[in-house]
Parts: C-alpha cells; sequence; structure tokens
C-alpha cells in the first residue's frame, strides 16, 4: 500500500526512505536537486549577520548551508 494523504481530488504520496542517517551526519536541503541530502566535510560557520550555520558539501559536490541555533 502506498502511503500519502488526499488533497482534494487527488492523491499525494510520501515516500519514506527505509534507514536513515547515522548519527553525526547533517541533513540539508540542496537546491541544485530539490531535495533533502546528507551533507560531508561540515563545519560550523558564523555569517556576517551573526547568524550560525554548518556549511558542507552536498552528494552533488554543491556548497550547502543549514541555519542552525547559536551553541
Amino acid at each position: 500500500m502506498t502511503t500519502g494523504f488526499k488533497k482534494g481530488k487527488k492523491f499525494i504520496p510520501t515516500s519514506r526512505k527505509k534507514g536513515g542517517i547515522s548519527s553525526g551526519q547533517v541533513m540539508g536541503y540542496n537546491v541544485k536537486l530539490r531535495r533533502k541530502d546528507v551533507m560531508h566535510n561540515t563545519h560550523p560557520v558564523v555569517l556576517k549577520n551573526g547568524r550560525h550555520a554548518i556549511a558542507g558539501i552536498g552528494s552533488d559536490g554543491t556548497k550547502m548551508f543549514k541555519f542552525v541555533k547559536a551553541p
């Protein structure tokens, strides 16, 4: 059976990936691929405006950022 929800007359399926990410890996949104992706080589950064973020590399080699709360 396919999981999902009904919006009006349309059925919108949702996929659930089996397995997950291991601890220490960070998920972020990859704008180029338009999906969530695991970030590799992550490191914390502070932007010019003072916001804290985690920067890393996506699976296709693009730069990715994820904003986080200040430590």
